[in-house]
């Protein structure tokens, strides 16, 4: 065997082991749409790397996706559901395994709490 052949042969070898510990994920910032967000261009995330994904919603039609590569110190820190806000942060080690935003909020509660104020301010004006 040659050494171009030999070459040629472990540039491959290289390139077939880096692209199986290589991880891809969608990727989009404050998007309100999820089905947009993952039509986005994926990217690669090094191998110490998670998909993340947030979903932060106001109101309840009213949301921001984010989705990225992180690190485990940002998975899961900073969720929240009070009154009308929620944010749900979650982070997943399969290649694409952010293609959906499951924004865990209790939107019942947050129906019943917008309910609750309307209600309030109709009984304080009677």
């Amino acid at each position: 065997m040659n050494i171009v052949t030999a070459a040629l042969i472990s540039v491959s070898a290289l390139w077939s082991v880096l692209e199986v510990h290589s991880l891809q994920c969608y990727s989009c910032t404050d998007m309100k749409n999820n089905t947009e967000c993952n039509q986005l261009p994926t990217v690669t995330c090094n191998s110490t790397s998670f998909c993340f994904t947030q979903v932060e919603k106001i109101l309840v039609n009213n949301q921001k996706i984010t989705k990225r590569c992180a690190q485990s110190s940002e998975c899961n820190s900073g969720n929240y559901n009070v009154w009308l806000a929620s944010k749900h942060t979650s982070c997943c080690t399969g290649n694409l395994c952010n293609e959906f935003a499951n924004g865990k909020t209790n939107v019942t509660c947050n129906t019943f709490l917008v309910m609750a104020a309307v209600l309030a301010l109709i009984f304080k004006n009677i």
